[in-house]
């Protein structure tokens, strides 16, 4: 008990720097800013991806209200309302993104983001990629995720000169980046005790795979496929069943990614292969929980390593003389 005490105490609260957790800010916060301003531009099929505001003038007879927005009693606003609250919440990733307010950015980016994503599922139709972003917004929110890599560092080091080195090692800084690790596992682990459970092996086994690869090619779907593989992969045997096995085999095993640094260089990549597979072959896209497999990348490690490669190419070879 000793030990599985201390394995549970170093894997939430092992000292670190704030560098990871800050950059895991920067790339959290600036991929979804950066995702949700630009989608509606380059893909304007896609716009209710990014564009939340045309949900304020949809008719309130398909109101349909998810079970939070239901207990906090929350409606869709106007048009107008819908437009300057998604105003708010972009600028609010962006502020978050740079590390300005942070503790108030963040927390702006997590409650307009329940408001927005709350109201775009309660017209019949569930995002199951926001959920993720939800979860992760909150832990951000919760956390010192400004004491490094941020504005609010630089504006606190000019206000006191005498504070010049970074906040000292804390697990702090590391439980947050852990905790969305945690609920990133679950969620494709719940995904595979679904199919597991009402399916059973039938799920590989049987037709249902190449179903989905015929019917999606004929627009049942917001999203189209990228491509038009997906009939000729249907007639085949194997190909689906493997493609309907890789599948539930790394949503089961994702868990094993929270305790094994080897799992992890295999599982993360995998289950990012098999959401782009989706894009490709099906057409249901999941680019923002597909983005967030950025957060399990050492990123402060990363920037040290890139970091001593710059300065070792910039250091003249020192040479020394034989006695």
């Amino acid at each position: 008990m000793t030990s599985l005490r201390k394995y549970w105490n170093r894997f939430w609260f092992q000292a670190a720097s704030p560098d990871n957790l800050g950059l895991c800010r920067i790339v959290l916060f600036g991929s979804m800013f950066l995702y949700y301003i630009l989608t509606p531009r380059l893909f304007p099929s896609w716009g209710y991806l990014g564009d939340f505001a045309p949900w304020g003038s949809v008719s309130r007879a398909f109101w349909n209200p998810v079970w939070l927005m239901s207990v906090l009693h929350l409606a869709p606003a106007s048009a107008q309302v819908m437009q300057a609250t998604q105003i708010v919440w972009k600028v609010a990733l962006l502020f978050s993104c740079v590390g300005l307010f942070t503790r108030l950015s963040t927390a702006i980016s997590f409650a307009f983001g329940i408001y927005l994503f709350g109201v775009a599922a309660s017209f019949g139709r569930i995002h199951h990629t926001e959920h993720v972003l939800i979860f992760s917004f909150l832990i951000m929110a919760c956390s010192r995720c400004g004491d490094a890599w941020s504005i609010d560092e630089l504006i606190r080091k000019k206000r006191s000169p005498a504070i010049q080195e970074p906040p000292e090692m804390s697990g702090e800084y590391t439980w947050p980046v852990r905790l969305i690790w945690v609920v990133i596992a679950l969620i494709y682990f719940a995904a595979g005790i679904s199919k597991v459970r009402h399916s059973g092996f039938e799920w590989i086994f049987s037709e249902s795979m190449s179903n989905y690869l015929t019917s999606h090619a004929y627009h049942i779907s917001v999203t189209d496929p990228l491509t038009s593989w997906g009939p000729a992969i249907a007639r085949t045997v194997m190909i689906p069943r493997m493609l309907a096995a890789f599948g539930v085999i790394v949503e089961l095993a994702m868990p094993l990614a929270l305790f094994s640094r080897r799992a992890r260089w295999v599982l993360v990549p995998c289950v990012a292969a098999m959401q782009f597979g989706i894009a490709v072959l099906l057409g249901p896209n999941f680019y923002q929980i597909t983005i967030c497999q950025l957060l399990w990348v050492p990123w402060d490690r990363v920037v040290a390593h890139l970091t001593n490669a710059n300065e070792s190419q910039h250091t003249l070879p020192v040479v020394y003389d034989e006695a």
